[in-house]
């Protein structure tokens, strides 16, 4: 997809599901959002809060603008979701500051 003319993000889709890594870019076409390992949530993560079981789930990793890894975890969404702003932080999330040190860890039910 394209933003005023420039790459906003790119991915690739099966069946009509997210699949393989999706790419989300800034505006100076930097890295800002990466989505890994899509699948279906086989394990039936259920998110506490909603009570409910997002049908699928995939791996998360967002970067600060001199590319290097802000945090990254699990992240649950729903059929016909976009995982970006409708997608769930799920499990154990890692944060880094912008030389690559942890700095915290939360978990998410």
């Amino acid at each position: 997809g394209y933003f005023n003319g420039k790459l906003s993000f790119f991915g690739e889709m099966s069946n009509g599901n997210y699949s393989g890594n999706w790419y989300w870019f800034n505006e100076n076409g930097e890295i800002m959002i990466k989505f890994s390992n899509f699948s279906k949530n086989d394990d039936n993560l259920t998110l506490k809060e909603l009570n409910k079981t997002p049908e699928f789930k995939c791996f998360y990793e967002g970067y600060f603008s001199n590319g290097m890894i802000k945090e990254k975890g699990l992240v649950l969404f729903f059929k016909g979701d976009d995982p970006v702003s409708e997608g769930m932080e799920y499990g154990k999330y890692i944060y880094y500051d912008e030389k690559g040190n942890v700095i915290k860890t939360k978990i998410f039910e």
